[in-house]
């Protein structure tokens, strides 16, 4: 194995626990307001009951009516998607992503229709519009968007792509906040 495999398969193996670790800390507030909604919790089986109404308004900050709302980007036509061709599915949901940043760049940075998506990250960021722990979220995002597109076929399963696409929708509410 040279360096380049043993680099690669490191990132290829890496990939998935940095999005838990990223969705960890981007979602740590709504985590925690999740847990102090839990009612019970059921260890035979594996079952766990919330306060689901207050802990959704809690845990956000919005309506559940709007929150609700905004779920639709990872409706059913993608997710079904995902299931035919996972890796379409995740270059889908990553141009959702791209164009959200594209949006967002266009209100207050110049020149953003040939900039790279990462360029507009860092300029975003930069700008103040979004904050450090989301602008590490999109570039981990499209990392993995590399990944799945440039990575062998067999890597790229039904399951991973929709835990992208729960991933990117989560991130696109973030983003629908700043602007």
């Amino acid at each position: 194995m040279n360096v380049f495999a043993f680099i690669a398969a490191m990132t290829g193996a890496l990939a998935w626990p940095l999005v838990i670790v990223v969705a960890l800390v981007l979602f740590r507030h709504s985590i925690k307001a999740l847990f102090e909604k839990l009612s019970s919790l059921h260890l035979g089986n594996l079952g766990a009951e919330f306060d689901t109404e207050s802990a959704a308004a809690a845990s956000t900050g919005v309506p559940i009516a709007a929150s609700a709302a905004h779920s639709g980007a990872a409706d059913d036509e993608l997710l079904a998607l995902a299931t035919r061709s996972p890796r379409l599915a995740i270059i889908e949901m990553a141009t959702r992503v791209e164009t959200a940043i594209r949006t967002l760049a266009s209100k207050s940075i110049k020149h953003v229709e040939n900039r790279a998506p990462g360029v507009l990250i860092r300029a975003l960021e930069g700008a103040g519009i979004i904050d450090r722990s989301t602008a590490h979220s999109l570039q981990g995002l499209f990392v993995m968007r590399n990944l799945a597109v440039h990575g062998p076929e067999a890597d790229v399963t039904t399951q991973r792509a929709v835990d992208f696409i729960y991933l990117a929708n989560a991130i696109l509410f973030v983003l629908s906040t700043k602007g």
